[in-house]
């Protein structure tokens, strides 16, 4: 497991309820960065997956990255 950090493009999500039909720039994609452990790839390898905290027997915010939608990884070190 490494801690990573993940420079991603996300879908974007439109205004939550009714919005003006001339606001068409509120839908675009997003600029996204993510910071965690990487804990491998989706069965079907088309993304990664990362959490945020774990301890022995479970883990804590999981998000899964389609790969296609990643710009840069980079591989980050702890400092003692």
């Amino acid at each position: 497991m490494e801690l990573i950090l993940v420079e991603w493009i996300d879908s974007g999500i439109g205004a939550h309820g009714w919005t003006d039909k001339g606001d068409k720039d509120s839908i675009a994609p997003v600029n996204c960065v993510s910071i965690g452990v990487h804990i491998g790839d989706t069965e079907d390898g088309e993304a990664i997956k990362l959490i945020s905290s774990l301890n022995d027997s479970c883990y804590l915010h999981g998000v899964s990255i389609p790969k296609g939608c990643i710009k840069r990884i980079r591989k980050l070190r702890c400092l003692n």
